[in-house]
């Protein structure tokens, strides 16, 4: 890892020190692999054709960022498809963030921008409305 080191003068607080080289480890040490079921028959060939499809729409569009939706019933393995897609995938960005079950009604769409803003861009912010996280 990259860190440099720290200086602590007389006068300072060792425990907000302290805090600084924790931030500043865990920022610089990269995120474990998504978790993706233990023997998923199939995702190769899922994951092989979901690729061509997002990089072949990619090569038509312009460049930004890009949010990619897969639906269908309960129990197909979309999940475990955006899980490994993500873990091959996040290495070339250098920013990404994985937002898990953002249907469920107990995490507003304010806790969603909150979550993107501390992911991307390490801004720990709070947003009270929907409006104010756009």
């Amino acid at each position: 890892a990259d860190i440099s080191g720290f200086v602590i003068l007389d006068d300072d607080d060792e425990g907000e020190l302290l805090d600084k080289v924790v931030e500043s480890v865990l920022k610089s040490v990269p995120k474990p692999l998504l978790d993706v079921a233990e023997y998923p028959t199939g995702l190769n060939q899922k994951l092989e054709e979901f690729e061509t499809t997002v990089l072949q729409k990619q090569e038509t569009e312009r460049v930004g960022a890009k949010v990619v939706g897969i639906w269908g019933v309960g129990g197909v393995g979309k999940t475990t498809l955006a899980k490994e897609f993500f873990n091959v995938r996040r290495s070339l960005y250098s920013k990404s963030s994985f937002l898990f079950n953002v249907r469920e009604k107990r995490k507003p769409v304010n806790y969603l921008q909150r979550k993107l803003l501390e992911e991307l861009a390490g801004m720990k912010q709070e947003i009270e409305s929907v409006d104010e996280g756009v």
